[in-house]
């Protein structure tokens, strides 16, 4: 019999390890455009399938900057309601498949509250 594998969760991963599934970004927190004062904080995980570890930790960095950006340049009403939550859904999915190339699947948005 072998030594038991560690298949920890928080187990480190060598940078030309296959990674596949959710990880999770780092809480953004950012201003929105408009009306002034209004805040933003989005929880959210990448969803990637066979990337090398380094690239996904690269893109796990890269990408809340990416929506940080996008998030100052919008205004609550273009945020709220059922229709709203949609179009942001849909733009965020498509800036970050645009930063990863196509190597992220889908950005998952757990919680988003604006204050």
């Amino acid at each position: 019999h072998g030594a038991p594998e560690d298949h920890g969760a928080k187990a480190k991963e060598s940078p030309d390890a296959i990674v596949s599934g959710p990880r999770e970004l780092p809480p953004i927190v950012t201003n929105l455009a408009a009306p002034e004062g209004t805040w933003i904080r989005l929880e959210a995980a990448i969803l990637v399938d066979g990337l090398d570890a380094k690239t996904a930790d690269i893109l796990q960095k890269e990408i809340p900057a990416d929506i940080m950006t996008y998030l100052r340049t919008l205004s609550l009403p273009q945020i709220q309601g059922g229709l709203g939550l949609q179009h942001l859904r849909e733009d965020l999915n498509e800036r970050v498949a645009v930063r990863s190339q196509g190597k992220v699947k889908e950005l998952i948005v757990y919680t988003m509250v604006v204050q």
